[in-house]
């Protein structure tokens, strides 16, 4: 009995410690804050692109009335403060503040306000004109709202070169960094990122499962055929090709199945995350889904460790760029 207990007391401390490391070790917010800048210039330009038919949909005479939209809800929770703005000039006055805090949040500018903001934003238009939404808005609600949970402001942000000045203008060092930006909720906010997109892989790889399109290969030839969506049409470049176009759904479909399991894997990571670039960047061209496939794309940032994005961004900038990356 003794040997049974120590065993079980065993097995829930090794439980326990491992839950607290995967959830709760404190992590630095550099790749969210990268996140921040990618997620943030999506959606605003997800949001301006309602500007040319904001009266046009949302208008008291518009296709989307108040009146409609509220009878089509499944949830009464479905709020939104376009509901408060009934004539054009205050959908307008929405419309702008709208914009202007999303430019915040980009920004990252009072990033623990304007990020909070910023959901509030992405989800009021949600709810406005709900017929208006695609594949896109769930992704780009979810990445949102967990950046809300963790400092994504801490890095590549008007409020640390702010926070910068008031420590220059201080101690009179303006490279002297302040105490360790290490935190649990950025732990908290990865982990949440990494499974519900490892979620969306398998749900969607399921529904691909579910009927013999993807099996017998002709899932991408009718994706190719659509020609109110295609960004090219490739169909006459792969009609006299089967198996390529066979090969390429199989693939599609494979890529889904695996990606969840060894996205986990810090070996096969970096492939799958390059991969990714290659099979959302030609779906999007195929289908026309611009928004969806680089958020895709993108939600699989949150499998980065900060350390390699650090070094990501500084190759991407100069050797000056580099520098202060890897001092801050």
């Amino acid at each position: 009995m003794n040997s049974v207990s120590k065993y079980f007391q065993e097995l829930t401390q090794r439980f326990g410690d491992g839950w607290n490391q995967f959830w709760f070790t404190p992590r630095d917010p550099f790749t969210l804050c990268v996140l921040r800048i990618a997620v943030g210039l999506v959606a605003l330009y997800w949001q301006v692109t309602f500007a040319p038919d904001l009266i046009a949909f949302f208008g008291p005479d518009g296709l989307l009335p108040l009146s409609f939209v509220n009878s089509m809800s499944i949830s009464p929770t479905e709020v939104s403060y376009l509901d408060f703005a009934r004539t054009p000039a205050e959908l307008w006055i929405s419309q702008i503040l709208g914009t202007a805090v999303l430019v915040a949040f980009t920004l990252g500018l009072f990033t623990r306000v304007s990020s909070v903001l910023a959901l509030i934003v992405v989800i009021s238009y949600i709810h406005r004109g709900p017929q208006l939404a695609g594949q896109a808005e769930p992704i780009l609600s979810f990445l949102t709202f967990y950046l809300c949970l963790a400092p994504c402001g801490q890095y590549l942000s008007l409020d640390a070169w702010r926070s910068a000045r008031r420590r220059s203008a201080t101690t009179g060092r303006p490279d002297e960094r302040a105490t360790s930006h290490l935190s649990w909720t950025v732990t908290l906010a990865t982990r949440l990122i990494q499974i519900h997109l490892v979620l969306v892989y398998v749900m969607m790889a399921l529904a691909k499962t579910n009927g013999d399109a993807w099996w017998n290969g002709i899932a991408m030839w009718w994706l190719l055929a659509r020609p109110e969506s295609r960004t090219i049409d490739l169909t006459g470049s792969l009609a006299g090709h089967p198996y390529v176009v066979n090969g390429w759904t199989h693939a599609q479909l494979i890529f889904e199945l695996v990606f969840p399991v060894l996205v986990w894997n810090r070996l096969a990571r970096p492939l799958l995350l390059a991969i990714s670039a290659v099979v959302w960047g030609l779906l999007a061209l195929v289908t026309g889904l611009h928004l969806f496939a680089l958020l895709m794309f993108v939600a699989g940032w949150g499998f980065v460790e900060p350390q390699s994005m650090r070094v990501a961004m500084g190759r991407l900038g100069s050797s000056e760029t580099a520098g202060r990356l890897a001092a801050t």
